[in-house]
């Protein structure tokens, strides 16, 4: 008889959707899944492809008292009536809802964090009572933690008080590619992937691309994604006079054709947890430049399989930039052994294994 796990998710269109997504592609026979959530037509089919049930339940993003009330409602009553022996949680607030929920029906609890609820665009006083929240649901209704990185593993212990012993750290994994040489364009075009939101960064991006123009310098950019920022971050561009240098072609359905059409990968993030466009860039031989915050320097050691610059540095940035548009040997260079990272280390196959270690762990 199969084991049952429910993965409860937050809204989302990003990387927590894709890990979850992976983690049922790649599942083992030992387990019968479901997954609660709001997902697309799209994202619904492939669930019943895999023979995952889907149950429609809204979690709210913000806070909403009536919102996650129901949730939590809605959860319990999936739970029991299903007989869920695991519920795996993935971002705060599906672990909120879906903690409470599962305590009150008596089963056990993994909660995966995938980001930092401790950056400059939430205010001290949501810090303050999401880390109190964190403590105290963590510490009583959460039986495992999975931190995405190392580095968030340590703002679980030192900024949220939870116990070491309950986190393990697994991290993100991507789909490694098979890719024939890549095709270099002329001028080089670079490319980032993100939710256009204050936490990625993408105006200091702007900013840079503007200091290259400025200094006479050939090439392309594409800024695919979508979000909250979208009309600012088109409008900087205007701006700054990149209109006809930069493209915004919205939300992308196909990364691995969007990897395909460009030549260095950029993310300028803020904050992040393990970023999912990133591992993908480099599993697709592109060599990247990225801020050396969350768990990225986890993953991306400065000169030897990517380059890291201070979040905010623009400068930084434009001349890490530039260092790759006129050395097309280093960008080669680069990606390949930014390849070799990913197929070594970060690989989805891994990651689905050492979380069904943790399920097989919690059923004994």
């Amino acid at each position: 008889m199969q084991n049952k796990i429910l993965h409860v998710m937050r809204p989302s269109a990003g990387g927590i959707k894709k890990h979850i997504l992976s983690l049922l592609i790649n599942k083992s026979t030992d387990f019968s899944f479901g997954f609660a959530g709001e997902l697309s037509f799209e994202d619904q089919k492939i669930l019943k492809e895999l023979g995952v049930l889907y149950y429609p339940v809204p979690i709210p993003a913000g806070i909403s008292l009536k919102g996650d009330l129901k949730a939590t409602y809605l959860l319990y009553k999936i739970i029991k009536k299903e007989k869920y022996q695991i519920v795996h949680c993935h971002g705060f607030k599906a672990a909120l809802a879906g903690r409470i929920a599962a305590f009150l029906a008596n089963v056990k609890v993994i909660y995966t964090v995938h980001n930092s609820i401790w950056h400059e665009n939430v205010s001290a006083l949501k810090r303050k009572i999401a880390s109190a929240l964190e403590r105290f649901l963590t510490k009583n209704l959460t039986h495992q933690v999975i931190a995405v990185s190392e580095n968030l593993k340590q703002e679980l212990i030192l900024r949220h008080g939870v116990a070491e012993k309950k986190i393990a750290v697994i991290p993100n994994g991507v789909e490694v590619y098979s890719l024939k040489e890549r095709k270099e364009h002329k001028p080089p075009i670079i490319g980032t992937l993100a939710r256009f939101a204050p936490q990625k960064g993408l105006n200091y991006l702007l900013e840079a691309l503007s200091l290259l123009k400025a200094e006479g310098v050939l090439f392309r950019a594409i800024v695919g994604g979508d979000g909250p920022l979208k009309e600012e971050l088109l409008a900087e561009s205007k701006k700054l006079g990149l209109s006809n240098l930069v493209d915004f072609p919205g939300y992308v359905t196909n990364p691995l054709k969007f990897y395909q059409e460009i030549d260095i990968f950029v993310l300028p993030s803020l904050s992040e947890g393990l970023p999912l466009t990133l591992l993908e860039a480099m599993s697709c031989k592109l060599p990247v430049i990225a801020t050396g915050v969350g768990g990225i320097p986890e993953v991306v050691i400065s000169g030897e399989n990517g380059i890291l610059v201070s979040a905010k540095d623009v400068i930084a940035l434009k001349d890490a930039l530039l260092k790759l548009l006129l050395n097309a040997n280093l960008r080669y260079m680069l990606g390949e052994k930014a390849y070799k990272t990913i197929n070594e280390k970060y690989n989805v196959v891994t990651m689905t294994l050492k979380t069904e270690e943790i399920y097989r762990g919690l059923l004994k």
